[in-house]
């Protein structure tokens, strides 16, 4: 299984330069396949990110999140071949819908019917211009020539994002792979068929110790609980995002799933992620579950201490 740390929001922590230093340098010592660097306009842009971990690191990859209406082919594919000719490395790309949030209106229930359809022909465009050396473009007001061409001719793989079938079904399409926030495994296995030709991923965070007890222990710490939580969560149920509000009726339901499965931290508001909590062997079966319905890559969330990487270490040596 392929394993992916992932880069925090910069709000709140301190020296942020030197946390993505450390963060990508435990990754690769760890022998992680790479980092998924978010995007967020209210966060460090993600290529700068990549830049710095790139020039940090000798072999990790940045999977780098890209929202296409906020960067053109033109200027994407001069990024991508700039990174890889300058550190003579691989990068792929995740490929995110975030222009829902700004349609209002039956701008919005249209766009949600064709979105995946939309990034689908934003991949082919990008691989079509990646493909040659020069091309050209019409902006209107301007024309521009594109001569530059990556001599490494390094592939780029592309994943999709979501949390549908619709968004899966169309990923296997075109794209090289899939990421998602999934159910617990008796769900998962029953929104998502048999998965074939397609590295299919999906979004955990991991607190694992020698003992079950531990475990929970310093998963209940780490992320207290409120009675705030309990609040928002109900306000979850309306949100835009399907991801959100499917993880929102689930742990209205109950907190833990198959005694592993914890939906403590979505309730608590610090992110969207559900956690595998126990043992390490516990941990490793559970992951071994999604393992064997096709799941080939693992992107993990916080906490990212060199602590949380050795007992990581510990459950991916059981799958």
């Amino acid at each position: 299984m392929n394993i992916y740390s992932q880069t925090p929001h910069a709000a709140g922590i301190d020296n942020y330069y030197d946390h993505i230093i450390e963060l990508s340098q435990l990754s690769e010592k760890y022998d992680y396949k790479g980092i998924l660097i978010t995007y967020s306009t209210s966060n460090v842009n993600p290529w700068l990110i990549s830049s710095l971990i790139l020039d940090k690191t000798k072999k990790i990859r940045p999977l780098v999140a890209v929202q296409p209406d906020s960067l053109p082919v033109d200027t994407l594919v001069n990024i991508l071949k700039s990174s890889m000719y300058l550190y003579n490395r691989e990068i792929s790309l995740n490929l995110i819908d975030g222009t829902s949030k700004r349609l209002k209106g039956s701008m919005e229930a249209s766009h949600k019917n064709d979105r995946y359809e939309w990034l689908i022909k934003f991949m082919e465009e990008t691989r079509r211009v990646l493909s040659i050396s020069i091309s050209d473009y019409d902006h209107g007001l301007y024309n521009q020539k594109v001569c530059f061409s990556n001599e490494n001719n390094y592939p780029i793989d592309f994943f999709m994002s979501g949390t549908s079938k619709n968004a899966f079904e169309t990923a296997k399409s075109g794209a090289d792979g899939f990421l998602t926030v999934p159910g617990p495994i008796h769900s998962f296995k029953k929104t998502f068929s048999p998965i074939e030709n397609c590295d299919f991923g999906v979004c955990f965070g991991i607190i694992a110790r020698p003992t079950s007890d531990e475990a929970w222990r310093v998963a209940k710490e780490t992320f207290p609980h409120s009675r705030e939580n309990d609040i928002q969560l109900l306000l979850k149920r309306n949100s835009k995002m399907n991801a959100v509000r499917g993880l929102a009726d689930l742990a209205l339901e109950q907190e833990v799933y198959d005694d592993v499965y914890w939906l403590g931290v979505f309730k608590n508001g610090k992110n969207i992620y559900p956690y595998l909590v126990g043992s390490y062997n516990q941990v490793a079966d559970y992951l071994k579950e999604y393992k064997r319905h096709g799941v080939r890559s693992l992107i993990l969330n916080t906490p990212f201490s060199r602590e949380e990487f050795r007992h990581r270490e510990q459950v991916f040596k059981r799958i």
